[in-house]
């Protein structure tokens, strides 16, 4: 029998525990996933409105990657489409250079923050994305083929929290033939993308592998079941994980830890791993922890106190201390410096926001690194005690005309900069790298 269409009272169900705000965007690439969210949505409001229910405003985003020639138009034939469902639409455009090496990942965390930036400038804190049964069944397979702990191997949550906006992804109990048969209900066209066929990615490989799996017994359905199981242990580790960060690693605003291994003692491993994983997410700017071997090594090397001169491992530096070991961002690893557009939020290099009155126009954030300290000393201003100096100079700055306006992480400000609001992000930022997704789709 033929899968049936998702109805908006279903629809309705699944949004429910969300926890909606009054304003939601919709994040919408064209593809047949995320046009049948539109749909979707758009049918569900038709019903609200008919049975004269409180509904959310909803806008719809398209990112155009610049990735092939097509995009622009592509995007364009979204809008017209946006249009016709009585959504407003905006075009948000992937602007630079382009990675040459891991680009999907690169365009997954460009289309992240391009939307999560317009929303939050919007005063809207929930976008709706169209992953489903199956793509969650894929990153279960991809993360094992990574050597994934307990927590990679959890299943995506239907929330999860990326640089200030929620992730709400509804659609994760539903089949994929469900949202296709919403299309062919509707009669609504939708766009292939051909990186969707290239089987150079992993996701494309898993995704043909999984009807041989299926015939193994290695459903998708089991396949979920069993990384829901492992978030019910993840949800554990976590409690663990939390307790050994609380009693013995110190967070610098300004971006670096402080391990004080008398306090870490000899926890278990699965639990040292984990905290250890998080703290070089964290000073790291990364959204995904490393991989576990590499990760292994390191903290092995960090428990028998042999980490010499400095291990390098996930774009921070991991050093010995008397007594207390201490994670660093690498310099050489942080993001360039970029102009800062007026009036908006900046987020750089995945471990700072700032706000409100230095972002206007003409300035530039970067790292302070050896310019900007010597910046610092021409201006007679000593950073706080017992920062150490590298991770000053990994700390973010600001910069106006080539000059130092700000290095907000340890309180300095030029004369005239006004207010400068800056503050590391931790713990949502990490808890989103253990929940989310490492996923290609949508």
């Amino acid at each position: 029998m033929a899968d049936r269409p998702l109805t908006p009272s279903q629809f309705d169900r699944l949004l429910k525990p969300l926890g909606l705000g009054p304003r939601l965007v919709l994040g919408i690439s064209g593809g047949r996933d995320s046009m049948a969210l539109a749909v979707l949505t758009a049918d569900w409001l038709a019903w609200r409105a008919e049975k004269k229910l409180p509904a959310p405003q909803v806008f719809t985003l398209t990112v155009d990657h610049g990735l092939r020639p097509e995009a622009a138009g592509e995007a364009r034939q979204v809008a017209r489409w946006m249009r016709a469902l009585g959504l407003p639409h905006r075009i948000l455009r992937w602007e630079g250079d382009k990675p040459e090496a891991d680009i999907q990942a690169a365009a997954r965390a460009a289309r992240y923050s391009l939307m999560g930036e317009w929303a939050l400038s919007k005063g809207i804190y929930d976008i709706v994305l169209a992953h489903h049964l199956e793509d969650q069944a894929e990153t279960f397979l991809m993360r094992l083929q990574r050597g994934s702990g307990v927590q990679g191997l959890s299943a995506m949550q239907p929330v999860s929290m990326r640089d200030g906006v929620r992730l709400l992804r509804p659609l994760l109990p539903v089949r994929r033939a469900r949202l296709e048969a919403v299309l062919a209900a509707r009669d609504q066209p939708y766009i292939d993308d051909p990186s969707n066929e290239d089987a150079g990615f992993l996701r494309v490989k898993v995704r043909k592998a999984l009807p041989v799996l299926e015939e193994l017994g290695f459903t998708p359905d089991r396949l979920v079941k069993t990384a829901q199981q492992m978030a019910r242990a993840s949800a554990a580790l976590d409690e663990a994980v939390d307790a050994l960060l609380a009693r013995a690693v110190t967070r610098h605003p300004s971006g670096f830890c402080r391990i004080g291994r008398a306090d870490w003692g000899r926890p278990a491993e699965e639990t040292g791993l984990a905290a250890f994983a998080r703290m070089l997410t964290g000073v790291g700017g990364q959204v995904y922890p490393p991989r576990l071997e590499a990760l292994e090594e390191v903290y092995r090397a960090f428990l028998a106190g042999r980490l010499g001169k400095g291990r390098t491992l996930h774009g921070c530096v991991i050093a010995q201390e008397k007594g207390e070991a201490i994670i660093l961002r690498e310099i050489a690893a942080s993001e360039a410096g970029f102009a800062i557009r007026p009036g908006k939020q900046a987020v750089w290099d995945g471990r700072f926001r700032l706000m409100a009155d230095a972002l206007r126009s003409g300035l530039e954030i970067g790292a302070l690194g050896p310019k900007g300290l010597k910046a610092l000393k021409e201006e007679g201003f000593s950073p706080p005690t017992g920062l150490p100096r590298k991770a000053l100079a990994a700390s973010p700055a600001l910069w106006r005309a080539g000059r130092l306006f700000a290095a907000p992480a340890v309180g300095f400000r030029a004369k005239g900069a006004g207010k400068v609001q800056c503050e590391p992000i931790w713990d949502a930022r990490l808890k989103a790298a253990l929940e989310e997704a490492i996923s290609e789709a949508g």
